[in-house]
């Protein structure tokens, strides 16, 4: 209790009345004056201001709002890194595509190597290998195996397996392959390609049409051709590029091997050649089941991604 003594002409005045009345005057008058240090401490919204103006970040500058927003998949910088969360793969690190109980699934990431390359569209280089997978196992008449290194009859005639048919999920690997695992969405925006080759044997030039296919030589940036072909133009992502730029690895994997090009050896219908793991061309015998490959696609440039990469640098590829 506070006992309030006023003093009036040196008199005590200790009425009990009058303390009542004083103590609803200073009641009054205590409420008054938090109301206005309340009402001024309100915006002009009415809301409740917990900091100094002045210190509020400006909207402008600090906005998250917008992290879902999108762009056009050709707006990317050339070397940008894109994946398609809706699908998976199983890569696998077994020759021969033989699975191990230790293998990786997760969605497949790419990176943009070119644009408007072999028409419109954005080109997308799978940024590791998928798994190892023979080139052709082409027999002859006597049932040996010998192979071939044509791209546009790999997988037929006495063939079992083909590069070609398991990558565009077509003829003998029809309802496999790597083509077949993909969501539908991404098909819609998977642009056939017409691909430029040369036939080892007689050196013309031709074309097939291919939803998936794999990477030449020189598309790589290799200079040297030496007894094989130079196929095919320089991804921008490739020019001036040193072998180590053309280093992949199985994902999630902590060592790296050979994968199939696409231009074929001018010494013989068997011999194709590769990228070894240092990123320099080799050759490989087109049978041989433990060379790795790393798909090319070709996708609509008006595809949308995320307008930001996520936390790992990758931008998220997005449908309406």
């Amino acid at each position: 209790m506070i006992l309030i003594y006023l003093k009036i002409g040196g008199t005590k005045l200790l009425n009990k009345k009058f303390h009542i009345l004083l103590t609803i005057f200073i009641v009054i008058l205590v409420f008054s004056i938090t109301g206005c240090e309340q009402e001024a401490s309100l915006d002009d919204n009415g809301s409740e201001q917990t900091s100094d103006p002045s210190e509020t970040s400006n909207p402008s500058e600090d906005d998250t709002s917008n992290k879902g927003d999108t762009i056009d998949i050709a707006s990317l910088e050339v070397g940008s890194v894109v994946m398609d969360p809706s699908w998976e793969w199983e890569f696998r690190t077994d020759w021969d595509f033989v699975a191990k109980e230790d293998d990786t699934t997760g969605p497949v990431t790419w990176i943009v190597v070119a644009k408007d390359h072999y028409g419109p569209g954005v080109t997308l280089l799978s940024e590791n290998l998928i798994g190892y997978h023979v080139y052709d196992n082409w027999q002859l008449s006597n049932g040996l195996i010998a192979g071939r290194n044509n791209w546009s009859i790999t997988g037929t005639e006495t063939a079992t397996k083909g590069l070609r048919p398991w990558l565009n999920s077509n003829e003998i690997h029809e309802g496999e392959g790597f083509y077949n695992a993909f969501a539908n969405n991404f098909k819609s925006i998977v642009i056939t390609t017409e691909v430029p080759n040369i036939d080892g044997e007689t050196g013309e030039n031709y074309t097939t049409s291919d939803n998936v296919f794999i990477p030449s030589s020189a598309e790589l940036g290799v200079t040297e051709f030496e007894e094989t072909f130079e196929l095919g133009s320089t991804y921008e992502y490739f020019i001036d590029a040193d072998d180590d730029k053309r280093v992949a690895k199985i994902k999630d994997d902590d060592w790296n091997r050979n994968y199939w090009v696409r231009n074929p050896v001018t010494r013989g219908y068997r011999v194709i050649g590769s990228i070894y793991e240092y990123g320099f061309f080799v050759q490989e015998f087109a049978d041989h089941n433990g060379t790795g490959v790393r798909p090319v696609v070709n996708i609509s440039s008006g595809t949308q991604v995320s307008s930001e990469p996520n936390e790992n640098g990758v931008y998220i590829i997005k449908y309406n």
